[in-house]
């Protein structure tokens, strides 16, 4: 994989006052961590709709309060994701989704892919994703809406190469 950009450092703050390193190995690995990601995306959508989902709306709907966060700690601790990610409950992302959006998340850690802002509102609107733990390793939610925008900014200049 080629350097996306000259010299990437980084550092936000999580609103806990964690810091989040952004190096150009962060970048690298996005490829990977996106992977690790969606696949788990994948697996909670049939996770939701074959275990949880049904026991909605139902005089079982306590079980399902009891049941989601076990699941959901169990499948994050299994794919070795953070505690925090944000994830969408609905089904919708497939296998076709996750191949394509790896390709297109290794075209901006090259650095050749100009139209970022696409690809971050394809994750966050479209499928309802955690872009900046996919890209950059921070989950959304920890961070202030000015760190969000410095890691946009960023992603546009990795993006293109610059």
């Amino acid at each position: 994989m080629k350097s996306a950009t000259s010299e990437i450092n980084e550092v936000v703050v999580s609103d806990e006052g964690k810091e989040y390193r952004i190096t150009n190995a962060t970048v690298e690995a996005a490829p990977e961590r996106a992977r690790a990601y969606l696949d788990a995306v994948i697996k909670w959508a049939q996770e939701f709709a074959t275990h949880l989902a049904p026991l909605l709306d139902t005089p079982r709907e306590d079980e399902y309060h009891e049941q989601y966060g076990v699941r959901f700690s169990r499948l994050l601790a299994d794919a070795h994701l953070p505690e925090g990610i944000w994830f969408p409950t609905e089904e919708g992302f497939t296998e076709g989704h996750l191949e394509r959006m790896v390709d297109r998340i290794e075209s901006w850690a090259n650095g050749d892919l100009a139209d970022f802002d696409r690809l971050y509102y394809r994750l966050d609107e479209d499928f309802d994703l955690d872009p900046t733990y996919i890209l950059f390793g921070v989950p959304v939610r920890q961070l202030s809406v000015e760190d969000q925008r410095r890691l946009r900014r960023l992603g546009r200049a990795v993006g293109s190469g610059g």
